[in-house]
């Protein structure tokens, strides 16, 4: 089987760890990680995706997620 992934409801509850690829097909929302790597210079690193990748193949990729803030700049748990 391939990459295993954690199917999650709206609230971020595990429901299940399913195949990726399942996950996608469905629309079901899923965990994922994803590094983002900047230099000094505030420049990032952009990935290229493989030519036979299974999704988006030879796209360059870079993902960003925003947290909320409290007021006093503490993240939102």
């Amino acid at each position: 089987m391939g990459e295993r992934v954690e199917r999650v409801d709206e609230h971020d509850e595990v429901l299940a760890v399913v195949g990726r690829d399942d996950a996608v097909r469905h629309g079901w929302l899923h965990r994922i990680a994803t590094v983002v790597c900047r230099d000094t210079a505030g420049r990032y690193l952009v990935h290229r995706r493989p030519d036979g990748a299974a999704r988006f193949p030879g796209s360059c990729d870079i993902n960003f997620h925003c947290t909320p803030r409290q007021p006093g700049g503490e993240a939102n748990p």
